[in-house]
């Protein structure tokens, strides 16, 4: 028996009033999931927005002016 079948009969067996509670844990679940994808995607952008600046900032051209006292 695979686990989605032994969920799916345990939740046979739940009485009705207990069945709003799981619906509303299972959308708690599945919010939780696309907040983590979203995330993962968050940070793989930002790390490469970092990484376009931190290249962008190798190429930038250093003055070695020194300051001349008056």
């Amino acid at each position: 028996m695979t686990t989605r079948e032994s969920v799916v009969n345990k939740l046979q067996k739940l009485p009705s009033s207990l069945l709003s509670r799981v619906d509303e844990f299972l959308d708690f679940l599945i919010a939780q999931q696309q907040d983590q994808g979203v995330n993962v995607q968050s940070e793989d952008t930002l790390t490469d927005r970092w990484k376009q600046w931190f290249e962008a900032v190798d190429l930038l051209s250093v003055s070695t002016h020194q300051p001349q006292d008056n």
